[in-house]
């Protein structure tokens, strides 16, 4: 149904209860509120789901839009949310809603090199696309990640700390490949130090929204672009594969490409470190 309300799995005990919280940011077809210090994505976008998002309506997105303003009071009461504007309350009712499952999919490295993602990918000029620059020690940084066993913790958060925040938009360029790139590593069960250093370095190193996707990425859950693409890697889905690196070029100014590099090197990281 098109006009139903889905909800990421994930967050949806977060409206079975009491909550009140605000507008944090409004964007073209999306907006974030933050409930008790947690941020919940609503988007009208067809077919996208944030790991800790809403999927509402064109129509219920436009209403919305026409009428509040960040730091809008938001409220929560009986899986319904209330956005309260300048001449009305914006009711969205979660009663009736799907609920989708964004858990990452386990898989085995040996289909990552089967799915031939890498081929794939290495025919995109990045380069141009992401939204960082190329400087010698980016290049050098993005080298140690696709080659690196990961075991040298003083290296790892050097790479870390020089990508976290770096580059264009909301959700920063470079914590946008570090998100595509630990998923990979998640997905075939690998890199857990690594993890654990890339948790403990991201506080107060970036923005609201970022973050919340890497909360959401530890908890082992993904927007569903992200989910459709590693389900399809990891069952040899090559009509699936391509269309899922197609859909996520299309997102956001550079987000999608950031990502799909980050995956890039991630599943070159798998390609180089099969013994580990």
């Amino acid at each position: 149904m098109a006009s139903q309300v889905i909800v990421s799995k994930y967050i949806s005990d977060e409206f079975s209860d009491t909550a009140t919280g605000y507008v944090h940011s409004l964007f073209t077809t999306s907006l974030n509120i933050m409930l008790e210090g947690k941020l919940v994505n609503i988007s009208s976008k067809p077919g996208f789901l944030s790991s800790f998002g809403i999927n509402i309506p064109e129509s219920t997105m436009n209403e919305i839009q026409n009428n509040v303003l960040v730091s809008n009071l938001v409220t929560i009461k009986r899986h319904e949310i209330r956005i309260y504007g300048h001449q009305r309350q914006n009711i969205i009712s979660l009663l009736n809603c799907k609920l989708d499952n964004l858990t990452i999919p386990r898989g085995s490295a040996e289909n990552i090199i089967k799915s031939k993602i890498i081929d794939r990918l290495a025919k995109i000029d990045f380069s141009n696309e992401i939204g960082m620059q190329m400087t010698p020690k980016t290049q050098k940084v993005i080298r140690y990640l696709s080659e690196s066993p990961l075991i040298d913790l003083d290296v790892n958060e050097e790479a870390i700390l020089h990508l976290i925040g770096r580059g264009l938009g909301l959700t920063p360029s470079g914590d946008d490949l570090l998100l595509g790139y630990t998923m990979v590593l998640m997905s075939v069960e690998k890199g857990v130090s690594w993890q654990k250093q890339l948790q403990a370095l991201l506080e107060q190193r970036t923005t609201d929204i970022s973050l919340a996707y890497f909360k959401a990425l530890f908890d082992h859950q993904a927007s569903n672009y992200l989910i459709k693409l590693l389900n399809s890697i990891h069952t040899l889905d090559v009509s699936g594969i391509d269309d899922g690196i197609l859909q996520l070029m299309k997102y956001g100014s550079t987000s999608g490409y950031d990502t799909l590099f980050g995956i890039y090197l991630g599943c070159q990281w798998v390609k180089n470190n099969l013994e580990y």
